[in-house]
């Protein structure tokens, strides 16, 4: 495979150049940027890729950074054959605190009413601390149950954002990953995009992930938290479900 790295920095230290250092050692990229979120962060990566004339690929991966690929992850991904119709790539994250395959993320599309309560419910920490230790709960149930798996090609609504896999068919049907909010929603963000152009999403279990889960957003203040969601849930209420 050919393969092009760029590591954009959002962190709120000066540019590190042992990490820039580093990377440079195998060809790939460092970027430091202001903390502009996860996916404005992606955007400009991708843009610096281009602007290098780097930007005849066939797949772009997006990855937050508490994440290990399998050893065979890109064996496995040149390995793969998408039809024209497949523009979001969703892989097995198995996740280190719960257990589980964290994909397939959502199946069915959110209707607006369900978007709007969590956005008004997100205004309450209470809320949001509730329903972030509900999640917690049902994902560990889920993790024991062994049963519980989808076979390669299984169509989705929506794959999780801490790692998405893009095909060569997103950016040519004119997919944007232009997503200007700090973070979250992510996942049905990009559904949306996908959808609009009549792309599918779907899992691809042979490409392994394990995730820390969490590592880069554990240490933020909760109701920052809170209100991102607030923020994010708002952009697609009015921008894919109004």
């Amino acid at each position: 495979i050919d393969l092009h790295f760029i590591m954009c920095d959002n962190s709120s230290v000066g540019d590190a150049v042992g990490l820039r250092e580093t990377l440079e050692k195998y060809g790939f990229l460092y970027k430091k940027l202001d903390n502009i979120g996860y996916f404005p962060a992606f955007f400009e990566g991708v843009e610096e890729l281009k602007r290098l004339g780097k930007c005849a690929w066939d797949y772009v991966i997006v990855s937050n950074i508490d994440l290990q690929l399998d050893v065979n992850f890109f064996s496995s991904l040149s390995n793969l054959t998408e039809n024209e119709d497949v523009g979001v790539i969703a892989p097995s994250i198995l996740s280190k605190q719960t257990g589980e395959d964290i994909n397939p993320k959502i199946f069915k599309r959110p209707s607006a009413f369900k978007l709007k309560s969590l956005m008004y419910g997100f205004q309450n920490i209470y809320f949001y601390k509730s329903y972030v230790a509900l999640s917690v709960k049902k994902a560990e149930a889920r993790g024991k149950r062994k049963e519980l798996h989808y076979s390669t090609g299984q169509p989705m609504y929506a794959a999780h954002g801490s790692v998405m896999i893009f095909t060569k068919s997103y950016f040519d049907k004119g997919a944007t990953i232009f997503y200007p909010r700090f973070l979250f929603g992510e996942e049905v963000f990009v559904a949306e995009e996908a959808r609009r152009k009549g792309l599918k999403t779907v899992y691809r279990p042979e490409l392994v992930i394990y995730d820390n889960e969490h590592g880069s957003t554990s240490k933020i203040n909760d109701g920052f938290i809170s209100m991102e969601h607030v923020k994010s849930y708002k952009f697609l209420i009015n921008n894919y479900f109004s």
